[in-house]
């Protein structure tokens, strides 16, 4: 990390860029983004700075490294309002609309399909989950990413995919490689699925006795 040469290329490129100068901007903004380490948030940044110049293609372009190098980066874009103009643009929606993620070679992975309909309006589905995880004391991310395809929830050991499989739901759990032992492992997802089955099952009123 070079941070002279980085504090010298960021203004230059944003300059350049305002002033209409697009070419060269796209060297000075490339050389910032070397000097930080290819880093996702300067990705990010400088996506942000594209799209308020209403240069959507180089917005794109940067925007999706930043999400492949940090996913959750995606879900900023979607509610940042510098990226209001790239938003109505194809190639942007197509990126914000597509789950890219590629697990590390060895990640855990299980899935398990539930009957529930994925549903975004009535968030059922979403809700049980969400439901599961407090009642099981699993820290996670508030901020839950949301589609018409799919949903992501992000805990601090795994993350976690909803979709939709015909009239149910197939969810995913995805964790590094060696973070759980085997049992461990195992006993999560048992948990998991029987927590969220439970949290699907119709409940009564409080108050209300069932019948003898």
């Amino acid at each position: 990390f070079r941070p002279q040469t980085a504090l010298f290329h960021w203004p230059l490129g944003l300059a350049l860029l305002l002033s209409g100068r697009l070419e060269e901007a796209r060297s000075h903004f490339d050389r910032y983004l070397a000097a930080r380490g290819d880093r996702a948030e300067d990705h990010a940044l400088v996506a942000q700075n594209y799209a308020l110049a209403n240069a959507v293609s180089d917005a794109t372009r940067h925007a999706a490294v930043a999400i492949s190098k940090d996913e959750r980066l995606r879900l900023d874009m979607r509610t940042d309002p510098r990226f209001a103009r790239a938003l109505d643009d194809p190639a942007f929606q197509r990126l914000l609309a597509t789950d890219t993620f590629e697990p590390d070679p060895g990640s855990l992975r299980v899935e398990r399909t539930f009957e529930q309909p994925y549903d975004t309006r009535e968030a059922k589905m979403i809700g049980a989950v969400i439901d599961a995880l407090n009642a099981l004391e699993i820290t996670f991310d508030p901020r839950i990413e949301a589609t018409a395809d799919w949903a992501l929830i992000w805990t601090d050991r795994f993350r976690l995919k909803l979709a939709p499989r015909g009239a149910a739901t197939q969810v995913t759990i995805i964790a590094p490689p060696r973070s759980f032992t085997r049992q461990h492992w195992q006993d999560l997802q048992t948990r998991l699925w029987q927590q969220i089955e439970y949290d699907l099952a119709p409940k009564l009123p409080t108050g209300v006795r069932p019948p003898d």
